[in-house]
């Protein structure tokens, strides 16, 4: 092929595209223009009954007719430039319940979720592990667990809290992220802070505030912090696990 023709076959192909990529966007800026009344005479059959059933959900639980119909329709443009790709809003948003279920029960990454929240999150998650673990052997042994109650609730709070901090730190962005050294550096000092702190606690002079209850008051310890951790994390939304929260959407 003669190469002048091969350029203008090229540069007819690249105007083709900037046409077709100038006219989405016009569309996308069209519907998002556009009146509620118009976007909604733009939807399929199929999307305005999901919208229909939408609302209707909307207004069983709890909201009005005007309110569940404002809701509805934010999600008018994106429905329509979706529904011009072939995307119904059933793949879009699932089910019309699981809309709703994510409308009046949205979930947070711990991402979002402020630190004090996320360390108390953590501090139930290790003392419901270490009350459970002295718990069950002072319960199965016939010596009493040597662990103050005092010991076994600093320890859980402390490494929840220097946990979370610490977990944050690894999974910023790699410019912000501590040298590799002082990670482990910091790890290391974490594990050596909380022995000296148990050290501390256990010492005779500190056993009359530091008292040993029986293995049945420490498990039932433990199951408290557990269940009191489920509903704290149900009612602030928390879903990650304390080994993938912070700013995880931060790493690279």
């Amino acid at each position: 092929m003669d190469p002048k023709e091969k350029n203008q076959q090229v540069s007819q192909k690249q105007k083709e595209q900037l046409d077709k990529r100038s006219t989405q966007e016009q569309q996308v800026e069209d519907i998002t223009n556009a009146t509620t009344v118009q976007l909604r005479s733009m939807l399929s059959n199929r999307n305005s009954e999901y919208l229909f059933r939408l609302e209707k959900l909307l207004k069983e639980n709890g909201l009005s007719d005007e309110e569940a119909r404002t809701k509805v329709n934010e999600f008018l443009p994106e429905m329509v430039i979706e529904q011009r790709k072939g995307r119904p809003a059933s793949q879009l948003y699932g089910t019309p319940q699981d809309k709703i279920n994510k409308i009046i029960n949205p979930k947070q990454k711990s991402s979002d979720v402020v630190f004090w929240k996320r360390a108390l999150d953590n501090s139930l998650l290790y003392l419901a592990i270490f009350a459970g673990m002295f718990g069950l052997v002072s319960f199965f042994s016939k010596e009493q667990q040597p662990i103050g109650v005092v010991t076994i609730l600093s320890v859980g709070i402390l490494f929840g809290t220097l946990m979370t901090y610490y977990n944050d730190l690894i999974l910023r962005k790699k410019e912000d992220r501590p040298a590799m050294w002082k990670m482990l550096l910091g790890g290391f000092g974490i594990v050596i802070f909380i022995f000296l702190w148990i050290t501390l606690t256990e010492m005779p002079f500190m056993r009359a505030a530091n008292p040993v209850f029986p293995g049945w008051v420490v498990l039932a310890i433990a199951v408290i912090a557990f269940v009191y951790r489920k509903i704290f994390r149900a009612h602030n939304h928390i879903i990650d696990s304390p080994f993938t929260s912070g700013q995880q959407k931060n790493k690279r």
